[in-house]
């Protein structure tokens, strides 16, 4: 009498290597067949998943025409022969843990769903509030399995590339949305910081204004004293290139800032030009020295000639 071979898997429909059938995390090694197979499959806490087995998968052999035309029959009758994936979920579960029990019902499933269902390894998930991973449940691996068999379909690769391409022009999308709003708040810095410079512009043109009309005004009268040899001090006439004209407020600080604000359409490195030959400590003695000029005034004098000196050369090296 000839023995019974365990059915094979159909053509290229073995498991994938980075797929073992670690699906049996562990075993009970009381139940093994009489062909020394494990045929029980446990969750990692040891329950075993509860089904009920539809198909008696009967032993056949090469000539023996009524297994087969069984087998074919049982195939049809099968609600999961015809539609897979719209089966129930009874039905999956079934026909998943029918798999994982035995060779025989793993060969058979692989044939009714055109790919392997036992070789699916039970994950990991995270719960918890810390984030602990613990297994699947059983519900959850029977869910899993099937969403892995369906994405490795047809139909499961063209809705993930569409689902893929989907959320690329969503990406794009909100890249353009990103870059848009931007957009509108650079302008919108740039115009608040040109509004900022023209209010500073029409502030400076208001509090200089007047201290630089009476500069230019004072030096005036003293080319006009000068040339009548009036008997009026240069002490008395000169207005001292700070906001104040005072002497006593001549500071490095206070002049750079006076010059800084000198009525358009002057540049500072031109007005500096300017104002170093004006107050060259020479120049003034040649020119107003009828005027009367004590050691007092000639320190100050020789103090502002080396201020605006300074800031001369340095915005001359500046503009290089």
């Amino acid at each position: 009498m000839n023995s019974n071979p365990t059915p094979t898997e159909g053509p290229g429909a073995s498991p994938p290597a980075e797929h073992p059938r670690a699906t049996k995390p562990t075993e009970d090694p009381k139940e093994h067949t009489r062909t020394g197979h494990t045929r029980a499959f446990r969750f990692k806490d040891g329950s075993q998943p509860h089904r009920k087995r539809k198909h008696r998968h009967r032993s056949r052999t090469r000539d023996s025409e009524p297994s087969k035309r069984h087998h074919r029959e049982d195939k049809k009758s099968d609600p999961t022969y015809e539609n897979s994936f719209n089966s129930t979920a009874d039905t999956f579960r079934e026909s998943l843990f029918d798999a994982l029990g035995d060779d025989e019902g793993a060969a058979y499933w692989e044939s009714v769903y055109g790919q392997p269902i036992h070789n699916y390894r039970v994950p990991d998930v995270q719960r918890g509030p810390e984030g602990e991973l613990e297994q699947m449940t059983e519900e959850e691996y029977v869910d899993y399995v099937r969403r892995r068999m369906w994405e490795r379909t047809r139909e499961g690769m063209l809705a993930e590339q569409e689902r893929l391409r989907a959320e690329r022009q969503q990406k794009r999308k909100e890249e353009a949305q990103r870059n848009a709003q931007s957009g509108r708040e650079e302008f919108e810095r740039a115009m608040d910081e040109s509004l900022r410079r023209g209010a500073q512009r029409k502030r400076a043109k208001t509090e200089w204004g007047a201290p630089w009309a009476e500069y230019l005004e004072r030096w005036e009268t003293i080319r006009k004293v000068a040339e009548e040899s009036a008997p009026k001090s240069l002490r008395n006439l000169l207005f001292w290139p700070v906001r104040s004209g005072k002497r006593v407020d001549v500071r490095p600080q206070a002049v750079e800032e006076f010059m800084r604000h000198a009525p358009p359409p002057a540049d500072l490195l031109g007005t500096l030009k300017a104002e170093r030959i004006r107050w060259h400590p020479d120049k003034i003695q040649h020119r107003y020295g009828a005027l009367g000029i004590d050691d007092t005034v000639m320190r100050s004098v020789t103090e502002v000639f080396q201020i605006v000196d300074g800031l001369w050369n340095e915005e001359r090296e500046r503009q290089k």
